[in-house]
């Protein structure tokens, strides 16, 4: 079975120049999962090309 994590953001609540709160995508096979989404994280998904519709 193949997987993936991938960092979104690592900083804490409060925010940060730079920084996006925490938050992880899960790549299981084809299956994506948002994981700790905190504010921001709609940012770095945008950055990293992972559509918003392509989570489940």
């Amino acid at each position: 079975m193949k997987f993936s994590l991938t960092i979104l953001g690592v900083n804490s609540a409060i925010p940060a120049n730079g920084r996006v709160p925490t938050s992880q995508i899960l790549q299981v096979q084809s299956e994506k999962f948002l994981i700790d989404c905190g504010e921001g994280c709609q940012i770095r998904m945008d950055q990293y090309g992972i559509g918003r519709s392509n989570i489940n």
